[in-house]
């Protein structure tokens, strides 16, 4: 796809499954924790929110669904 650099799919406690392109296994926990925070925001139970991390080199988009977080780096 146009854009994207890189993605890393992830189990819920941030092992690492699948990780293609310019991304690191080692943002594996991270990304997990992110997305489990980001559903549980002020003390409520959000539906996997799409999470988006931006930066001068570009975003990283996180998303929860079943079990699994996959997390896409776009330039």
């Amino acid at each position: 796809m146009p854009g994207v650099n890189g993605a890393i799919c992830v189990d819920q406690h941030g092992l690492c499954l699948s990780a293609k392109g310019n991304v690191s296994k080692y943002v594996s926990g991270p990304v997990a924790a992110i997305a489990h925070h980001a559903a549980t925001l002020n003390g409520q139970t959000f539906s996997s929110p799409v999470i988006v991390i931006e930066s001068q080199n570009g975003k990283m988009l996180i998303k929860q669904e079943e079990g699994f977080t996959t997390a896409i780096i776009k330039s």
